[in-house]
């Protein structure tokens, strides 16, 4: 039940306070996050692949596709305004994640794992269907049953976060643009020295 209610909760921060036309009508500031009874748990990567692996041990994983940095579907550093120097290489693999179709990306830059990108890209879909709010909908079920109520959010960017002090963060966006189309992001990365543990 409390899992429900809190989901009803971050619908309503993710699909509305979050949209532009609300904003612009004087829509309320952020609203707290109800208080967390436990600390979130330590985040050290996703499924099979932890922030310690090695590139060598990313190479030897026949399930990922190695892309450098810059080409078709790695372009990560672009949105960030790096250096095109500074953009991350690639380990992809298409799946399904939170039992819905996805891309993941594992991010590598200075033969570490930076972050791991996992993209929900429902732009293709038609504007009337349910499909972006129906991925948004499983991962965050998924992402509250496994780490309970986010540590903070920023409604202006619809975004949830989990960090724990254990060390990881899990980001959750909503650029769903209807209920039908747009893109759902999680991202997981390790906090500094998180790496080398």
């Amino acid at each position: 039940m409390t899992v429900f209610l809190f989901r009803l909760f971050i619908m309503a921060v993710l699909l509305f306070l979050g949209k532009p036309g609300l904003a612009q009508e004087g829509a309320p500031k952020e609203a707290p996050l109800p208080q967390r009874n436990f600390p979130v748990p330590k985040i050290e990567g996703y499924a099979d692949w932890k922030f310690t692996d090695s590139l060598e041990t990313l190479q030897n994983d026949h399930r990922l596709k190695f892309i450098e940095a810059g080409g078709e579907k790695c372009e990560f550093g672009k949105e960030e305004q790096r250096d095109r120097i500074a953009w991350p290489d690639c380990f992809y693999h298409a799946t399904e994640i939170f039992q819905e179709p996805g891309d993941l990306f594992i991010l590598v830059s200075q033969e570490r794992i930076e972050r791991i990108v996992i993209q929900f890209n429902r732009l293709d879909s038609e504007s009337d269907s349910h499909d972006c709010a129906s991925v948004m909908n499983a991962v965050v079920d998924r992402l509250v049953e496994k780490f309970g109520i986010p540590t903070s959010k920023n409604d202006v960017e619809r975004q949830v976060f989990w960090e724990s002090s254990d060390g990881g963060t899990v980001e959750f966006t909503n650029k769903c643009i209807s209920e039908g189309r747009g893109m759902v992001l999680v991202v997981i990365a390790p906090t500094r020295g998180q790496q080398e543990s």
